[in-house]
């Protein structure tokens, strides 16, 4: 492309902006109001970073190609983050002159002077939450972390809050397709940087003027097609089948499959099982505290004990350390991961026969939580009360009694939960 060719360039009608490669890890931003934006993207040895760097014509293309290779060459030696504050300073015709010029000793002193670190902030913001008793329990607390730890710190950490821009959170939450592949935790990691943001923007810190995350999805083409995947399910024809692959087996990622099986708990409830949940009481049934309940309800759940679960908790027992975890593992958690049970029923069923063992009015594959569907279309095609099924799902629903309410009672399900037992062994 040309100077002749960018000048002339428009942006589609249907779209807000476009961006146009133009060689070399170089493009151009052109929105539809005719602005012309040129973006670097450079590598520091660790991840890309897109640098908005001024706008065409008052840069030539020449020399927009020209402060593409600089910067690239800069962020070897430079902090992407120092790179970027000192753009925002002095623009990109004095950038490299002043960072040549600096020591790194005055580099480190920088850094060291400057107390807004993005790492640096979320603390501050998590304090503010506590603080403000805006998380009700500490699953909401864990919860939020690790979206930020899994998906934002890595890309913001080491980056000043001043200088981020919304290039950035798009940069992130396009990477490797987050965005679209796994639409809902994107949707969450994107509110609680605009809630960081805010913070940061608010009269009691004052370090922006503006809120780089507050942006609409949809208006930067970033909205998939679908606001929440349907999860899809089992045929209970099959839960027999997939029960007896899993009960026998020693490798903790079965038990735990198994587990979920025979109790329709949700899966991250299946793997966060400890053993004082079963054995603190003396009845024949295990209760998940309400701390441990989707949504901080405060009501415990409680699920009756038949022998195929007695089996397995003795198989478990082998594997039974210092931890208190049913399901322990080397992780940051103390058990196994929370996407275990979803991989290991795509294992024990294989990928290629997902199609052949989901439900004919599931419009995608098996899921792990999907079970839970699986059983409640099991329960209903034999005739049991929607109240009870629902209460063994632990979902609290309009109008139902206080016995149902959270299932704290298992024995109104007895009946029905000893004949999916019996079902599931054949």
């Amino acid at each position: 492309m040309n100077e002749r060719q960018l000048n002339s360039i428009k942006v589609p009608a249907s779209k807000n902006y476009q961006d146009f490669k133009l060689g070399d890890s170089l493009s151009v931003r052109i929105s539809k109001t005719g602005s012309k934006t040129f973006r670097s993207l450079v590598f520091d040895g660790n991840k890309l970073h897109p640098i908005t760097f001024g706008k065409f014509p008052d840069i030539k293309l020449a020399d927009a190609k020209k402060y593409n290779s600089q910067l690239k060459a800069l962020a070897q030696t430079k902090s992407i983050s120092l790179i970027k504050h000192e753009l925002k300073l002095v623009g990109i015709t004095n950038l490299f002159e002043k960072l040549s010029t600096k020591t790194l000793d005055e580099q480190e002193s920088f850094v060291e002077e400057n107390k807004t670190l993005f790492s640096g902030f979320v603390k501050i913001w998590v304090e503010h939450k506590l603080k403000t008793n805006q998380w009700k329990n500490p699953k909401t607390e864990k919860n939020n972390l690790g979206y930020l730890e899994n998906h934002a710190l890595p890309h913001l950490g080491k980056m000043f809050i001043e200088d981020i821009t919304e290039d950035d959170i798009v940069s992130l939450l396009t990477y490797d397709d987050f965005v679209f592949s796994k639409y809902t935790t994107a949707l969450k990691v994107k509110r609680n940087l605009q809630q960081i943001f805010a913070l940061a923007k608010s009269r009691t810190h004052r370090l922006r003027k503006d809120n780089p995350a507050d942006f609409s999805l949809e208006d930067e083409q970033l909205k998939p097609s679908y606001q929440k995947k349907p999860r899809g399910f089992l045929d209970p024809k099959y839960a027999p089948e997939i029960f007896q692959k899993l009960k026998d087996k020693d490798n903790l990622h079965d038990l735990c499959l198994a587990w979920q099986l025979l109790h329709i708990c949700r899966p991250e409830n299946a793997v966060e099982m400890e053993w004082h949940e079963i054995e603190n009481l003396d009845t024949n049934a295990f209760e998940i505290s309400a701390d441990k309940m989707k949504g901080g309800n405060p009501s415990r759940w409680r699920s009756e004990l038949f022998q195929p679960s007695y089996d397995i908790l003795e198989r478990l027992k082998k594997f039974r350390t210092n931890s208190s975890r049913l399901f322990p593992a080397d992780t940051k958690w103390g058990h196994i991961d929370h996407n275990s049970p979803k991989r290991t029923l795509e294992r024990v069923i294989g990928k290629e026969n997902m199609p052949r063992y989901r439900h004919p009015d599931s419009r995608n594959n098996p899921t792990a939580h999907g079970i839970r569907h699986t059983f409640k279309t099991w329960a209903t095609e034999n005739n049991f009360l929607d109240e009870i099924s629902e209460a063994q799902l632990a979902h609290r629903k309009q109008g139902m009694s206080k016995i149902y309410d959270h299932a704290t009672d298992p024995k109104p399900r007895h009946d029905m939960m000893k004949k999916w037992n019996e079902f599931l062994n054949g």
